[in-house]
């Protein structure tokens, strides 16, 4: 056996254990954790409609406490009560719908039946019983759903077993033998692709995300509503349900989009794009297709992308694209050819190559003229194996190299702004505020941990523990630690202000205040630096500099603006902070009474609001 072969059914055993692993695992937790029992409670719903009412005694009752291994606890409550059908006299122990009377504390309704039960018992009273008319035996006390139980059962019979589903559909189409082998374009008569793989590929994507989160966040919801819960947590529980309603509208625009190009064909002359060769794309949109565009005018555009997928995740950006604006004929069945010509370029690698540690990527784009991609598609490129030299679209490496600034009025380079960046201007000073929108995302993807720990903190550590123990309970701490940082980081400013004695650069939020100072010598040693780089519109790949400025001693310099879109926006920042001193300067009068600027490191009033917080979500949890 060649080794490729071998290497294919290694890849294909181990696909099939690993999948077969998943599809029992989640299959069997989701139909006896969901499945079963939801099927179950709502069949016993359906068969307890027409039984009938009669008079019962309580015998005895009690609530059961069965502690779990991680010390949560659960309850059931336990009775036994005597009823009459006729002359005949029966006992029974059922309750609810669930005839083996499992214990959970998912509500309080074990408690609730427990307190019932317990005063019909001490004042003699009856309560009503539902007695099966052909089968005189079976009774139970309450014929309705229990909703909350229901919504926790959810995103077992949902999630896991559609976890469970999709591993088996892996499972045998490994077992079948697909997917074994580099997918390929799919081809028709003529040597047509179709177009709308990848719109096809990216909806059902988003369906299962969506049906996951979903699952598990509608459910959730629904429980906290259901019960007697704090309103702050209600309500921020609501912002996991509107994120679930932004998943299904993404979901179904991308299947409307894949349905409207279910029919769309590509034909490329010659079959196999090759580097420096010319490449005519003729694209048959289908009426479907062309529905509700009217005459808008169609660009094609052959793009290379470069893949980092050397981490956990993977990001693109585009280095290279041809555009073209496509010749459209339109067909008597309502149809339209679009036709393109393109060369491309002598040194294109092939698709699925690696430059500079990147997969390349080309792909074929349907754009509107405004500049959006409709549809995408990926192109077999094969590069020239006989082009050499450096790689043009190598990604940036030289993360350490600092460009100085030269010296310019305060109005140099104002056409290369940067967005981020705000001027202020007081009797004091002039400066520049720099929003933070980076820190408002972090801020935003700290709520998620935070909402587990709380939902945690209110379901299982805050009813039980009396309040001196809570303090000792981690996810107690935990909230706490979270909350402080969303404080900050929803609140956290920049400012570098330009004043009598020099430079001041402060960082402040509600629950901090930093300050350090720089001579006026520092706005001569200016220079800018990259910090980082980030993927904009999903494709374009934004570099982002800082300015650094140092003593005129040579001392290590030290960073006094956040990241700024681009070199030459850091530039126009370093250089009108250099117009701002001159101007200043000049207006420096000697004896004029004015606040010194002085470095700092303080908390600010923010830890009392935090504070208060804290104390609202203990006493907040303990009156839940």
């Amino acid at each position: 056996m060649s080794t490729p072969a071998k290497n294919s059914w290694v890849v294909r055993i181990g696909t099939m254990l690993f999948s077969a692993a998943f599809a029992l695992g989640f299959g069997a937790g989701g139909f006896l954790a969901g499945l079963k029992p939801l099927y179950q409670t709502l069949s016993a719903a359906w068969e307890v409609r027409t039984w009938q009412r009669v008079p019962a005694h309580i015998l005895e009752t009690q609530l059961d406490r069965r502690r779990g291994s991680k010390g949560s606890e659960t309850y059931a409550v336990q009775v036994r009560y005597r009823y009459q059908v006729g002359p005949q006299t029966y006992e029974s122990q059922r309750v609810g719908l669930d005839a083996d009377g499992h214990s959970d504390n998912v509500d309080n309704w074990h408690a609730q039946w427990h307190r019932r039960l317990q005063a019909a018992q001490s004042s003699g009273q009856a309560i009503t019983a539902w007695v099966n008319p052909r089968a005189p035996a079976q009774a139970l006390l309450d014929p309705h759903i229990r909703w909350p139980m229901l919504a926790f059962r959810l995103p077992f019979a949902l999630v896991f077993t559609g976890v469970g589903l999709a591993a088996g559909w892996v499972f045998f189409k490994a077992l079948r033998g697909q997917g074994a082998h580099p997918a390929t374009p799919d081809a028709a008569e003529g040597g047509q692709q179709r177009m709308g793989g990848s719109v096809r590929k990216s909806a059902g994507m988003l369906w299962l995300f969506a049906l996951f989160w979903c699952g598990l966040s509608f459910p959730a919801a629904a429980l906290f509503w259901a019960q007697d819960r704090p309103w702050l947590v209600k309500a921020f529980i609501l912002l996991f349900v509107l994120v679930g309603l932004g998943l299904i509208t993404w979901a179904t625009r991308q299947t409307r989009l894949a349905w409207r190009h279910a029919h769309t064909a590509l034909v490329l002359r010659p079959a196999t794009p090759r580097a420096g060769q010319p490449l005519e794309v003729t694209l048959n949109l289908s009426e479907r297709a062309l529905h509700g565009q009217g005459q808008q005018p169609r660009v094609l555009r052959l793009a290379q992308y470069r893949v980092a997928d050397s981490g956990s995740g993977e990001s693109s950006r585009l280095v290279e694209h041809l555009e073209q604006l496509a010749h459209v004929q339109s067909l008597p069945d309502g149809s339209a050819r679009l036709v393109a010509r393109f060369t491309l370029p002598d040194d294109a690698p092939s698709h699925g190559a690696r430059r500079s540690g990147e997969r390349v990527d080309w792909r074929l784009e349907l754009m509107y003229a405004s500049g959006d991609v409709e549809l995408s598609h990926d192109l077999a490129v094969q590069g020239s194996s006989t082009a050499v030299g450096a790689d043009r679209f190598a990604d940036r490496t030289d993360w350490n190299r600092e460009s100085p600034v030269s010296h310019a009025n305060p109005n140099a380079g104002l056409s290369d702004w940067p967005t981020q960046a705000g001027t202020v201007e007081t009797d004091g000073y002039r400066g520049l505020e720099f929003s933070q929108a980076g820190s408002r995302w972090v801020a935003g993807v700290l709520l998620l941990p935070f909402a587990v720990l709380l939902f945690q903190w209110a379901q299982e550590w805050a009813p039980r523990l009396p309040l001196l123990q809570r303090w000792s309970a981690w996810p107690l701490w935990g909230l706490g630690v979270l909350l402080a940082l969303i404080l900050h980081r929803a609140t956290r400013r920049w400012s570098v202000l330009v004043h009598d004695q020099g430079l001041a650069v402060r960082r402040v939020s509600w629950l901090w205040s930093r300050q350090f100072c720089l001579l006026p010598s520092a706005l001569d040693h200016l220079s800018t630096k990259l910090q980082y780089s980030a993927s904009t519109g999903g494709s374009e790949m934004q570099e982002f500099h800082a300015v650094l400025a140092r003593e005129a001693d040579g001392t290590k310099a030290q960073r006094i603006t956040p990241g700024v879109a681009g070199e030459a926006g850091a530039h126009a920042v370093a250089q009108w902070l250099q117009g701002a001193w001159h101007d200043r300067a000049g207006r420096f009068t000697p004896g004029h009474d004015r606040i010194l600027q002085s470095a700092h490191s303080r908390p600010r009033w923010g830890w009392l609001l935090w504070a208060a917080l804290m104390a609202i979500l203990v006493l907040g949890a303990r009156g839940g």
